[in-house]
């Protein structure tokens, strides 16, 4: 048989192990495919989760300000930041600072109204707590807006990715008695959730089990083509090689009830035949 390429015994098997790496070229874009709609399920998930929180936390907010609980608000935000994935729970003035971290806005109701001792216990007083993540232009760009529609972005806070969510908070008519009614909005709600562990998490089960499968599929077709084909041929061209040379008496030895067999079985015919020709020439 012609001498085999490489680690290839023929240039048949070199072209059907070509097709098989077609098919697993196939099966590494359907992996890619797999793994950008997992992770566009993981943001969207990440999403609902976001904006179902923000509107938890400003509900919860204006029950805690509206019935005098500040310090239930404040508390509110301090535990939510613990939640595991949350990478940032702020709500950000108008002026960039973090809000429940220094005594500015309880200064200012305080000139309003009375204010009551609980909201003092305990509270920060943070000299110019600036919020984090507020460089973002799409952070920018909201608070420049001054609506109260929602915004989503994703970015890298210190090598992580992360889902961010900015809902705006409207100053209401029923704020103004404690805040005043000069500005349109009270804040903006910043929830960032990370999504780094989960997606590289995606990518790498993903990645492994389809390298796996792929690998065993490689394996499972070159022993199957082997078997089935290569093998059968092989031996076909060794039987019609000794032909040439005149050995008729060895016997072609397939059973693989395919095209295969009936070219072995009309071999086989042929060298039956050349043997009783052979034989006939030799008794003259």
């Amino acid at each position: 048989m012609a001498r085999g390429i490489l680690w290839f015994k023929s240039r048949l098997e070199m072209k059907l192990f070509s097709i098989i790496i077609v098919i697993v070229a196939g099966f590494a874009a359907l992996i890619f495919l797999t793994i950008q709609k997992e992770t566009d399920d993981l943001l969207k998930k990440t999403k609902e989760q976001a904006s179902f929180l923000s509107s938890s936390v400003i509900t919860s907010l204006q029950k805690d300000m509206m019935e005098g609980r500040a310090d239930m608000a404040r508390w509110l935000i301090e535990d939510l930041k613990t939640m595991k994935g949350v990478e940032r729970l702020q709500i950000i003035r108008t002026d960039s600072t973090e809000a429940f971290q220094d005594l500015r806005t309880i200064r200012d109701v305080e000139k309003r109204t009375a204010i009551k001792k609980e909201w003092l216990e305990n509270h920060p007083d943070r000299a110019n707590p600036i919020a984090k993540g507020i460089d973002n232009p799409l952070f920018k760009d909201t608070l420049k807006k001054g609506t109260t529609e929602a915004v989503e972005y994703n970015e890298r806070v210190e090598g992580k990715e992360v889902f961010t969510y900015l809902k705006p908070i409207a100053n209401e008519p029923r704020c103004f008695g404690c805040h005043g009614s000069d500005k349109n909005l009270r804040g903006i709600l910043m929830v960032s959730i990370a999504v780094d562990k989960d997606i590289q998490s995606i990518r790498w089960y993903v990645i492994i089990t389809s390298v796996i499968t792929v690998l065993i599929v490689i394996t499972f077709m070159r022993t199957l083509i082997n078997n089935i084909i290569l093998k059968p041929i092989t031996h076909l061209v060794d039987v019609v090689d000794k032909i040439s040379m005149g050995e008729t008496d060895k016997k072609i030895d397939i059973s693989s009830n395919d095209d295969i067999q009936d070219l072995a079985d009309a071999i086989d015919r042929l060298r039956i035949s050349m043997k009783m020709a052979i034989e006939k020439l030799y008794k003259r």
